[in-house]
């Protein structure tokens, strides 16, 4: 549950990143996509070690 809800936070983080490469939207769109891949990422890491002990 935790991995999929994961996988589509930064699947969206993504896409908006996307969506400002292919079209001109606002930067503060582009940082919130760079925010959540980067949580993401962050967040599966520390629940991995967390899931490991």
């Amino acid at each position: 549950m935790k991995q999929k809800l994961l996988y589509t936070i930064g699947g969206v983080g993504i896409g908006l990143m996307l969506a400002a490469v292919f079209r001109d939207i606002e930067q503060w769109a582009v940082t919130l996509g760079l925010f959540l891949v980067v949580f993401a990422i962050i967040a599966r890491f520390f629940w991995d070690k967390t899931r490991l002990t």
